[in-house]
């Protein structure tokens, strides 16, 4: 079943580059140009979606001239701080912090020049989740979660107007049993992070939209622990300097997926020079980007508890 998802996963990581025409916008003044900070979602932003009321967005700014070249930022403000402050700023971006419904320029200062652009504050209406998954899909109810792990889900903001919103901080999604499980102030703009610490069913009920519930289950429920190749190939390769994914599956003795192995699963790479080995949270459950360093076969192994998988990719 897995790898009938790896067309659509291959489909789905072009789509930054597809949707990139207004990701980056000039200011006012031409002298900056300004991104939002989306790096946890497959599709970014474009420039101008309006901010949540009550949320944060990170701003990423550059040079003008379209090489991305990042500007330090000297100061930041915008024009009426009823509508919106900054909250913090580092090197070549700051956070926007929304307080308030309305509109309001924001003033950015830097050593590449002074600029600014519009920013708008919408009421959130509506959180839509996603159960988590794998390679990008969605896992279909019922869902299990491993007790004891962290679980990611894709989320996204509208507006009354079914309009797109951007930004992170404390989300309104009720948890209940409230024992069981805890939502994280999310730092991330399109996924929140959920702690399951009992067994049962859990649901989630986010602000304006239907409830998810899955089911938590103890990791002695595990009895499988295997990696699946993101390509489909039988022994993937990358390019020294290039990247590739692998997953990670846990099963019971159904075959049925138990996610959420997030803080349970350890993954190190027994070559560390010819490889390294990150998770990738948005890209799903347990899936994780190796990074060719140098020529060889890179050696990856997956723990939990008494199971463990191995894997290979060969950096060419």
């Amino acid at each position: 079943m897995t790898r009938a998802l790896f067309p659509l996963l291959s489909a789905l990581l072009i789509l930054p580059a597809l949707a990139g025409c207004d990701l980056v916008k000039s200011g006012d003044e031409g002298n900056l140009e300004f991104e939002l900070v989306s790096s946890d979602r497959v599709v970014p932003f474009a420039f101008g979606t309006p901010l949540a009321a009550g949320l944060s967005a990170d701003v990423q700014v550059y040079v003008a001239g379209g090489d991305r070249l990042p500007a330090k930022v000297n100061l930041a403000q915008p024009t009426d701080q009823t509508i919106a402050v900054v909250t913090a700023t580092q090197e070549g971006r700051f956070t926007l912090k929304a307080k308030q419904v309305g509109t309001t320029k924001v003033e950015v200062v830097s050593a590449a020049g002074n600029d600014s652009f519009d920013l708008a504050v919408n009421a959130l209406a509506r959180v839509t989740l996603l159960q988590p998954g794998r390679a990008l899909v969605p896992e279909s109810p019922p869902v299990r979660v491993a007790q004891g792990g962290t679980a990611r889900f894709p989320f996204t903001l509208t507006d009354s107007n079914a309009r797109q919103l951007i930004g992170y901080g404390p989300l309104p999604v009720e948890v209940a049993p409230a024992a069981a499980a805890a939502a994280a102030t999310t730092t991330s703009a399109g996924l929140l992070s959920v702690d399951f610490m009992e067994p049962g069913d859990v649901t989630l009920t986010p602000l304006g939209a239907d409830p998810l519930t899955v089911t938590v289950v103890p990791v002695s429920d595990i009895t499988r622990l295997a990696f699946a190749r993101a390509d489909g190939s039988p022994t993937p390769s990358v390019a020294s300097g290039g990247a590739t994914t692998v997953i990670v599956e846990a099963d019971n003795d159904a075959v049925e997926a138990i996610l959420g192995l997030t803080g349970l699963v350890t993954v190190t790479t027994t070559t560390p020079t010819h490889c390294s080995v990150a998770q990738s949270a948005v890209l799903g459950d347990a899936v994780y980007q190796v990074t060719g360093l140098a020529a060889g076969t890179c050696e990856i192994s997956a723990t939990l508890g008494a199971l463990s998988a191995a894997t290979t990719v060969e950096v060419q």
